[in-house]
């Protein structure tokens, strides 16, 4: 019932003189959303790599000398 009622809808949007380019704006709207998301965690994940291992990085024999 429900299926029918948004695949009827769907058809009815699609049939109108800008209802594909409304979707085909979606679409890409959804992609580059999807990439600049997939940015920001690559990023945060990054950050968060550098705060736990950077401590490690200018280390000799327990004395860190990154602060220098």
């Amino acid at each position: 019932m429900i299926f029918n009622l948004l695949q009827r809808q769907t058809y009815t949007c699609l049939s109108h003189r800008y209802g594909l380019y409304l979707c085909f704006g979606g679409l890409v709207l959804m992609i580059v959303s999807a990439f600049q998301f997939g940015e920001v965690v690559v990023e945060w994940s990054r950050d968060q790599y550098h705060v736990l291992f950077d401590s490690y990085r200018d280390n000799v024999g327990g004395k860190s000398f990154q602060s220098r």
